[in-house]
Parts: C-alpha cells; sequence; structure tokens
C-alpha cells in the first residue's frame, strides 16, 4: 500500500469511468482531483458532493478533471449518481483505495461526521451500505502526475 505524498509521482494508468469511458491518470491535458468515498449512499460523502455539485462550472473552468472514486459496483453508481457532472468510478474491490493508501477508519464515529450524515439524511442520503470504516482521501495530481498537494480524512468537512 503507497501513501502518497507531495512531489511522489501517480503511476500510469487508465481507470473506467461507471459509464464506460477511460480516464488516463495523469492526464496530460488537465489537473486531476481524485477523491476515496466511501460506497455511493453514504450520507456523509452525499452532503460533499452536493457541496461540489454547485461547485462544478467554477471547477470545469479552472481546469480540474473532478474523479470521485466509490466502493460500490459501477451498476449501484449508475443507479444513485445520475446527476452528478463529475466523472465517477467503481471500486468494489478497494485496489485503488489501496494502491493510493486510503486506509479504514473509525472517524465516521465522530459527532462532526455524525452531524454530517444526519445532513446527509436530509437531503436523501440512505445510510444503508457497508459500514463507513474508509477514510476520504483527495489527491490532485498535475498533467505530470506529480502529486500537489493530498488529504486524508477520517471524516468530511461539513
Amino acid at each position: 500500500m503507497t501513501k502518497f505524498k507531495p512531489g511522489d509521482i501517480v503511476p500510469a494508468t487508465t481507470l473506467e469511468s461507471v459509464t464506460g469511458g477511460p480516464i488516463k491518470l495523469p492526464d496530460p491535458n488537465r489537473l486531476v482531483h481524485l477523491q476515496f468515498r466511501r460506497f455511493v449512499d453514504c450520507p456523509i460523502c452525499n452532503t460533499h458532493i452536493a457541496k461540489l455539485r454547485r461547485r462544478a462550472h467554477e471547477i470545469e473552468a479552472a481546469g480540474i478533471k473532478e474523479v470521485i472514486v466509490f466502493h460500490s459496483s459501477a451498476k449501484s453508481i449508475r443507479s444513485y449518481q445520475k446527476d452528478v457532472p463529475f466523472v465517477l468510478v467503481g471500486d468494489p474491490k478497494k485496489a485503488l483505495y489501496k494502491e493510493f493508501g486510503v486506509e479504514a477508519s473509525l472517524g465516521f464515529l465522530s459527532r462532526k461526521a455524525l452531524g454530517a450524515a444526519m445532513r446527509g439524511v436530509a437531503h436523501g442520503g440512505r445510510p444503508n451500505g457497508p459500514p463507513g470504516r474508509l477514510s476520504n482521501r483527495a489527491v490532485r495530481a498535475d498533467q505530470s502526475g506529480e502529486i500537489r498537494d493530498s488529504c486524508l480524512r477520517p471524516v468530511v468537512r461539513g
């Protein structure tokens, strides 16, 4: 398991989006913001994705490709995340999570995480997926594959 940090180089790979399209890492034309989320109907994650969705035009205008990975199947992601304007990737076996050093955490038990979960449920999230024991990680890689920053959070900020 690799824990990427700023200055490291992401190994060249091609991921498959839930729509079947290829996603090259690194992307030779754009900065990639690669997010690792929990299961697709995690109410905490969906609270934050809703915030990102409101800023989609700003993210696109900045030349950033937003890629969100869930440890759910492509089929479940397609059925649940129909209106997300970002690239979505299913990784039910958590191979990418292991590759990028996303670890298990009990951070989902914190007050902040529970508050975010309640907000997510209020916005239509369904807390019926597997236990949310993975931390969230976000990695920004430039066009050469160099990690510009990497953030590991056991809970998502609200």
